[in-house]
């Protein structure tokens, strides 16, 4: 599987949202928020020693082992997602879990704006996360000639 995990920050720097998938590392809740707290920091440090005044933002990192995209919104919500060496389209991925975002958890009454995305307001959007994973990992296995 190409993505690994998908993390959502609301515009206070706070996790609000986490998921991982097959192949990513197990991580405990302390660390899920540390990756998340973190992530938020970095960002903001990345802000400060901009040479250019304007909002910087981190669209992607490539390790040795991952690579990291990341997409914030005009609202100041970062969505980021860690993927498989190789991962192609994660920006237009992270735009689709923006917009089922939108449309299955900012637009249900029960949902507060900044809370945690819990189980009981999330199921569809948890459904379209998994549409939108089986769609990238297909177009992935496209792209490489692979069929299944």
């Amino acid at each position: 599987m190409s993505i690994l995990s998908l993390f959502i920050i609301n515009n206070s720097g706070t996790l609000i949202y986490y998921k991982s998938f097959p192949g990513s590392r197990k991580l405990s809740t302390n660390d899920i928020i540390r990756v998340g707290s973190t992530f938020d920091t970095f960002g903001a440090l990345m802000k400060k020693i901009s040479p250019i005044s304007n909002d910087t933002v981190i669209e992607e990192m490539t390790t040795d082992t991952f690579v990291l995209s990341s997409f914030k919104t005009l609202t100041g919500f970062t969505f980021f997602v860690t993927a498989s060496l190789g991962s192609k389209h994660l920006r237009e991925f992270l735009e689709n879990i923006y917009s089922a975002y939108a449309d299955y958890i900012l637009k249900n009454p029960f949902y507060t704006m900044n809370q945690s995305v819990n189980k009981q307001i999330s199921e569809l959007f948890e459904k379209e996360i998994e549409r939108h994973v089986r769609e990238h990992d297909a177009k992935k296995r496209r792209h490489h000639g692979y069929r299944y």
